[in-house]
């Protein structure tokens, strides 16, 4: 079992475990089965929901009481911002037993992505009214990323979720180089997110603190401390290229060393606007958290991995 004496209120509910999409594709079993043991461990403050596709939401129950666990498994379900799979999605998750839904991330499509907001902020606050979704459910909408021809689009979908009250969700990685933003990019998006009050979560891509090029692949992966610090800057009014240099920082000493420098208080601000990312590994991101001597050091069982 992983030991950690404390979680900072910083790393709380941090990392959202999606072992069961790429590249890990952890069988739904073996992936339930572990989050529960995340739940039970040390350092289960720092573990959020258990994020798995709308569509196997029904596969869930069996599963949970399979563990023995007397906690409704905590998720967040993952569909397209569409009225009738938002509406299925909530109804799927308010009778299941065993299930608490913490957060809905909609995929938004290509074209008028402000519609997509406002409607899907609709249909959320019509279930609302009718008591079917929880007032406290994080609702997050994925939009295409921001490059130079969407920029226009992705502004307005901004303006749109902050009107709205919903959140975004950025990629910043997948199974293809291409899928990776530059440090450029994901600044800018930080920056547009935070300058609108439009708090953001991250998926794919950060397993690790810092930014690195993996070994296997080459893909450059950006580190989940570097957008932690570079969202603090943008909540301090940095400039873009203040946010793309922090995003392009490979030492993690150094990024441990900014992280215990900024202060509680700095740290809680950023948190507020970067609320967690979705990860394939609990494991990894602790491990390393431990290696810069942010958390103490852990033991890693397999159950954990």
């Amino acid at each position: 079992m992983l030991v950690v004496s404390t979680t900072p209120s910083y790393l709380t509910a941090l990392v959202d475990d999606a072992a069961v999409f790429p590249p890990a594709r952890t069988p739904l079993s073996e992936a339930v089965a572990s989050h529960v043991r995340h739940r039970r461990a040390a350092y289960s403050a720092f573990v959020g929901p258990f994020v798995i596709g709308s569509d196997r939401l029904h596969e869930l129950p069996p599963l949970v009481v399979a563990t023995d666990s007397a906690t409704p498994l905590s998720i967040s379900a993952v569909c397209a911002a569409d009225t009738e799979m938002i509406t299925a999605a909530v109804r799927a998750a308010a009778t299941a037993d065993r299930l608490s839904l913490a957060a809905l991330e909609l995929r938004l499509a290509a074209a008028d992505l402000p519609g997509q907001v406002r409607q899907s902020a609709a249909t959320c606050e019509s279930l609302r009214r009718d008591g079917i979704l929880d007032r406290d459910v994080m609702v997050f909408a994925e939009a295409p990323r921001r490059d130079p021809q969407r920029a226009s689009q992705c502004d307005a979908a901004l303006e749109a979720a902050a009107e709205a009250g919903v959140r975004l969700k950025f990629r910043t990685g997948g199974v293809a180089a291409e899928a990776f933003p530059s440090e450029q990019e994901l600044a800018g998006a930080i920056v547009a997110a935070v300058s609108r009050g439009v708090p953001f979560k991250c998926t794919a891509g950060l397993h690790n603190a810092a930014r690195h090029r993996d070994a296997a692949t080459g893909f450059e992966h950006h580190g989940f401390l570097n957008v932690l610090l570079a969202t603090s800057l943008a909540v301090e009014g940095a400039a873009t290229a203040d946010l793309s240099a922090m995003l392009a920082e490979v030492d993690g000493a150094t990024l441990a060393s900014q992280v215990r420098s900024a202060g509680t208080a700095a740290l809680a601000d950023a948190r507020h606007w970067f609320i967690s990312f979705g990860a394939c590994s609990v494991a990894e991101p602790l491990a390393d958290l431990a290696q810069l001597g942010l958390l103490p050091q852990p033991t890693t069982p397999a159950e954990a991995r």
